[in-house]
């Protein structure tokens, strides 16, 4: 068993999350595709969860920049890899 007793459900949650770590885009399509999904999320948790009006659009602006910046660096490495 591992530790805590929880078996392989552990380690099959971190190699999950190691997977998803390394994914690498193939194309700009994906990037965008990932950008525009996490600044949704943001705007959808921003208006149900914390309340629109609370939190205002640059709250949305902020929690949306982690996935500009994740994707800005996506498009990179992958404008890298295609060049050279």
């Amino acid at each position: 068993m591992g530790e805590g007793g929880r078996g392989g459900s552990v380690s099959r949650s971190l190699g999950a999350i190691g997977r998803v770590a390394r994914w690498e885009a193939r194309s700009y399509l994906q990037i965008s595709v990932l950008a525009a999904a996490g600044y949704l999320a943001c705007v959808v948790l921003s208006a149900t969860v914390f309340g629109w009006p609370r939190s205002g659009a640059f709250g949305v602006v902020g929690a949306a920049g982690g996935f500009v910046g994740a994707a800005a660096g996506q498009s990179h490495r992958l404008h890298r890899r295609r060049t050279g």
